[in-house]
């Protein structure tokens, strides 16, 4: 499961993990830097339920729609799910270590 943190790695600094997914959510920085089980349970939930939010915005066909949103909260997703899974497993993974940052681009930055 760490492939994903060992790819990504490569091209984002792991330094703004929970400030983009606060960010991405709207969340506090300090509940996106929570690397506890329950913590990382909530944000997976938290993804999950905008990832919804996205699709569905995009199936109706609203103006609101954001492709780039979309792409980021997905791949968020599958980082959080893989570090929840690398920490039940008994793999101790600190935030810092996790290299899921999402690219935020917004407006053509």
């Amino acid at each position: 499961m760490s492939e994903c943190f060992d790819r990504i790695s490569k091209f984002f600094p792991s330094n703004r993990r929970a400030g983009d997914l606060a960010q991405l959510l709207g969340i506090a920085d300090a509940e996106a830097e929570d690397g506890t089980i329950a913590g990382r349970v909530n944000l997976i939930r938290k993804l999950a339920a905008a990832r919804r939010v996205e699709i569905q915005r995009g199936k109706s066909g609203s103006w609101l729609y954001d492709v780039n949103r979309h792409l980021n909260l997905t791949k968020s997703l599958r980082c959080e799910k893989a570090a929840l899974l690398d920490l039940m497993s008994g793999r101790t993974v600190s935030c810092k270590e996790m290299d899921c940052r999402t690219s935020m681009r917004q407006g053509g930055q």
